[in-house]
């Protein structure tokens, strides 16, 4: 049985988990996610992307099949043309997920935080990321 993937949003109880909005290009920030997704984050391999439609896919692989995941994430601009991302973590089995769904999203933020704004530092002060 596949757990429910996790899910970014808004109002989402983790503020980590928040999906995040940059005053950064729409192409800086794609760029940033395609270089972490093919081989900045461990295990990390790209299945699929689609800059027109903003999606990118991703497998994570461990040692221990079972724990392999999979990532969808999203990348688009938002009603203040802002650039605003957005993603999603699921395991194919509930019971080995043990809260690594969330981890792999709150490790793809940090890591997308610093590769953003490592050139650009105009992230928006409301979407800081706690500490």
């Amino acid at each position: 049985m596949a757990a429910p993937p996790v899910r970014t949003g808004p109002d989402a109880a983790d503020p980590r988990l928040r999906g995040r909005t940059y005053a950064i290009p729409f192409e800086d920030v794609w760029q940033g996610t395609l270089r972490l997704v093919r081989g900045k984050l461990r295990g990390w391999s790209l299945e699929f992307a689609d800059d027109r439609e903003g999606v990118v896919n991703a497998r994570v692989a461990t040692r221990l099949k079972w724990f392999h995941g999979v990532i969808e994430v999203r990348v688009g601009l938002d009603a203040d043309a802002q650039t605003r991302v957005d993603a999603s973590s699921a395991t194919p089995d509930a019971f080995h997920d043990l809260g690594l769904s969330a981890r792999r999203l709150r490790q793809f933020f940090q890591a997308l935080d610093r590769e953003a704004v490592r050139e650009h530092q105009r992230r928006l002060p409301d979407q800081a990321a706690p500490r």
